[in-house]
């Protein structure tokens, strides 16, 4: 089966230059991989998704507040 990048025809690569956005960044962890799939099956409302992500973020570093 061809693959998401294969089917449009985009070439592979070999990234011999580290962390660069213009050869995709780099490779995501499995866990974010499989906490972006389990995120991708349920509806929330983005304004309180924001709103506890941003708490999240004060909470580890220290701010008062984070957007």
């Amino acid at each position: 089966m061809a693959s998401n990048y294969e089917r449009p025809g985009v070439r592979r690569i070999i990234n011999a230059m580290g962390t660069a956005t213009e050869v995709g960044g780099i490779q995501m962890p499995r866990e974010v991989v499989a906490a972006m799939a389990e995120a991708a099956a349920d509806y929330v409302e983005l304004a309180e998704l924001h709103e506890r992500a941003g708490e999240a973020i004060a909470r580890h570093t220290g701010a008062e507040a984070a957007t």
